[in-house]
């Protein structure tokens, strides 16, 4: 779990992960610590680390007690195809279950339509009637998804 103090080591793996992976629009670029402090003080974060070095991440704002909305995972260039971000879904939807979550909400960028399968693989669906609370108004409209955990 990352706490407060990881806010500015989020923002460099969050910068470093979508770099040539994402339009220059997307505010992932532009992350912060402080902007990443938000989202920790009103939700929560994931790190994943291999031999003590930080290799990706992401971070969740909660809507509602019961409404989580997942943004930013990122993995590492040199790291992916290895199930990290797999690895990470199970832990933020097994943290959302020990919340008292139930309703788990996700935005997929157009120019990523490969996730959308990704992440139907973990039990989100495409879900046409939910607009995302955190949609890039220079960005097209995103994909968002939804997991209802019971």
């Amino acid at each position: 779990l990352a706490t407060y103090a990881d806010a500015e080591l989020i923002a460099s793996i969050t910068r470093k992960a979508w770099a040539n992976k994402v339009s220059l629009e997307s505010g992932a670029h532009r992350d912060t610590a402080g902007s990443v402090l938000h989202d920790l003080q009103s939700g929560g974060g994931l790190i994943a680390f291999i031999n003590d070095r930080p290799i990706a991440s992401m971070r969740w704002f909660n809507l509602t007690p019961t409404t989580r909305e997942l943004k930013r995972m990122g993995v590492l260039a040199a790291y992916r195809g290895e199930g990290i971000a797999q690895k990470l879904m199970t832990e933020a939807i097994h943290i959302a279950r020990q919340d008292g979550v139930t309703d788990l909400r996700l935005a997929v960028r157009v120019d990523q339509p490969q996730l959308v399968k990704a992440y139907e693989l973990v039990g989100f669906r495409v879900d046409d009637t939910l607009i995302y609370s955190h949609a890039n108004p220079l960005s097209p409209p995103p994909v968002v998804m939804r997991l209802i955990l019971v």
